[in-house]
């Protein structure tokens, strides 16, 4: 890549203010109503769950539930409330059409927890979240080198809410949220080391990927955004690292009687130093809010400053991810249970359980394909139809990549031995 053609790269992808709080929600939010509406679609008509028409069922599939953000984030980016008009309409019909050919049964319902799932079990919602999120990252890492992304869902420079913003915070909330560690008790101590040793390996493949993709961009001359991660660092090692820091068995450290060596003869006041750090941080910002009531100020959100407004924005915007994929999973067990839509893994998303399965692996294919496009096609230059073909193009590519990978049982895992009783 020419050192001309970077550098116009770059001041295109640069110098954003981002957009407004509602649309950045509203355009993450979309694929979890498309999945409801590809649940009622099925059920309307359920020879598309037959084995024989497998591929009519992933060309259907793909329609409702990629090209909804696709469109959102390219040509319908001004119109988004009527594809969200578009989506609701047609998942209300399709449930009513469904309510009016249900076989009719006697339901008695016992207890009210009857309607709900059992989540003890493994929770479909889950595998939702995390394929929604991560099918937004791959598609808008591409996206966005096109001028039919629109430019104020691209990385903000300072201030602001965005799109690409929420991409690694939203990896981090999620996993964190749904991981091994949340599931341990506080009598649970003998287990994390264990856990801490199998994070530390799951985590080699994301680092040894940080480390191919930093070389892979220098030696290339690949355009990157610097104030994105800075010079040397990317996604996968920030990824990596916080999962081995948050499992680092410091609680146990600082509680032992171990007093050998300075850092441990010390061990509380240093390490408690980051935890006041964070605290004393938090509080400066509410003094802001505070000294200047009458101004109502408050520092804007900034994913490059990591403040206090972005750590707010992220718990907020997770928190409504997780809320929402609840409520339409209870939703669509409540209707499962009055015989109005159909029932069993036929009738979950093939490719949101394939992207879910497939998670880091297929994002590194992700990441090869958009470098592969980039030094094949001027995507500056592009027209916004084209853009638009090669995007959905990429996304079926990807999709059908996520489906292989699915059916072969392929992903980046590495098996950490169990510990022997």
């Amino acid at each position: 890549m020419s050192s001309d053609y970077k550098l116009l790269r770059e001041d295109f992808i640069r110098g954003h203010n981002g957009s407004t709080a509602s649309e950045v929600v509203a355009i993450t939010c979309v694929n979890q109503l498309a999945n409801l509406l590809l649940i009622a679609v099925l059920s309307l008509f359920p020879v598309l769950t037959e084995p024989n028409h497998l591929w009519i069922r992933y060309s259907i599939e793909f329609f409702i539930i990629m090209t909804p953000f696709i469109t959102c984030i390219t040509i319908l980016s001004d119109y988004i409330f009527f594809v969200y008009l578009a989506i609701i309409s047609l998942t209300v019909i399709a449930i009513v059409l469904c309510f009016m050919r249900r076989q009719t049964k006697q339901i008695v319902v016992k207890d009210l927890l009857e309607l709900c799932p059992n989540y003890e079990q493994r929770l479909p919602f889950l595998t939702n979240l995390f394929s929604t999120l991560m099918q937004c990252v791959c598609i808008a890492i591409l996206a966005v080198d096109f001028r039919v992304f629109s430019r104020r869902f691209a990385k903000t420079e300072i201030y602001g809410f965005s799109l690409m913003d929420v991409g690694v915070g939203s990896f981090i909330a999620i996993n964190g949220g749904f991981s091994p560690e949340s599931r341990l008790g506080s009598d649970s101590r003998n287990k994390r080391m264990f856990l801490f040793k199998k994070t530390v390996f799951s985590t080699v493949p994301l680092i040894v990927l940080g480390f191919q993709r930093l070389i892979a961009v220098k030696s290339l001359e690949y355009h990157e955004h610097v104030t994105e991660y800075g010079v040397h660092w990317n996604f996968f090692f920030t990824l990596g690292l916080s999962k081995i820091c948050l499992n680092c068995g410091l609680s146990e450290f600082i509680q032992n009687d171990n007093r050998n060596g300075l850092f441990a003869a010390n061990k509380e006041g240093i390490l408690s130093l980051f935890g006041y750090i964070s605290l004393y941080l938090i509080f400066v910002e509410i003094g802001k809010y505070i000294v200047n009531l009458n101004d109502t100020y408050i520092e804007s959100t900034s994913r490059r400053e990591m403040n206090l407004s972005f750590v707010f924005w992220m718990v907020s915007l997770n928190s409504l991810f997780i809320g929402m994929e609840f409520a339409i999973q209870t939703l669509v067990h409540c209707l499962q249970h009055l015989n109005v839509l159909g029932s069993g893994d036929t009738h979950r998303s093939i490719i949101f359980s394939a992207i879910g399965y497939s998670g880091m692996l297929l994002f590194l294919v992700s990441n090869l394909l958009t470098g592969l496009i980039n030094f094949t096609i001027n995507t500056i230059s592009v027209s916004n139809s084209i853009a638009f073909a090669i995007i959905v193009i990429y996304s079926l590519i990807l999709s059908i990549i996520s489906v292989i990978l699915f059916h072969y049982k392929i992903q980046i895992k590495i098996p950490v031995k169990q510990k022997s009783d």
